[in-house]
């Protein structure tokens, strides 16, 4: 059964209880309903889940990322934020390996990319670029994670902007080494992200 992201957890209790456990899990902390799995009775055969690849129907960020923002088309996130993907997506592990030399290698199978953005504040004071979650997505369905270190012409996420200030620069991401296709999203209030192209 598929629950959300996965949380192994290990349980003690008395030998006589261990055939009445049942194991319980929500795929979103605020949800009501829950999956039961009943642990008691040993099973013959793992059936693997089918591998899901890109966009999946039915689910509730597919039309948006269907349909994202295409590079330089300036697009509204939240109340008081505007961004633009500015270029392409490009390969820049070489050009960040050669920018500081405590900066390490992606891991195996992976590599440095960078997007070029502009972040344009229109609140009533002050704000910061790293107030507006980023995140990317492959045709894996698995968001990227990792550091890239110091980054040529990073986009400086904690300078302080305001009422039409704008930030440009590079944003780094370490993505897989397969060439597949990869899509920003973005979140200044936890209501739903705004996606963006980045080829």
């Amino acid at each position: 059964a598929l629950v959300g992201a996965h949380d192994l957890r290990i349980v003690f209790a008395p030998i006589d209880q261990a055939g009445t456990f049942q194991l319980f899990g929500k795929g979103d902390f605020f949800a009501d309903e829950g999956v039961y799995m009943e642990l008691a009775t040993p099973t013959t055969a793992v059936e693997p889940m089918t591998y899901l690849a890109g966009p999946q129907p039915g689910a509730a960020s597919t039309a948006a990322r269907l349909a994202p923002a295409a590079i330089g088309v300036t697009t509204e996130v939240g109340a008081d934020w505007q961004i633009t993907v500015t270029g392409a997506a490009r390969d820049i592990t070489a050009d960040v390996l050669a920018e500081n030399t405590f900066n390490s290698p992606p891991p195996p199978g992976f590599r440095f990319v960078g997007i070029d953005m502009t972040f344009t504040y229109n609140g009533a004071a002050s704000a910061s670029p790293a107030t507006v979650s980023i995140g990317s997505v492959g045709d894996d369905n698995v968001q990227h994670d990792g550091y890239c270190g110091v980054v040529p012409g990073e986009l400086d996420s904690f300078t302080d902007l305001f009422a039409g200030g704008s930030a440009s620069g590079t944003m780094c991401i370490v993505v897989p080494d397969d060439g597949a296709a990869i899509t920003l999203f973005a979140t200044a209030d936890f209501n739903g992200f705004i996606w963006f192209a980045t080829s």
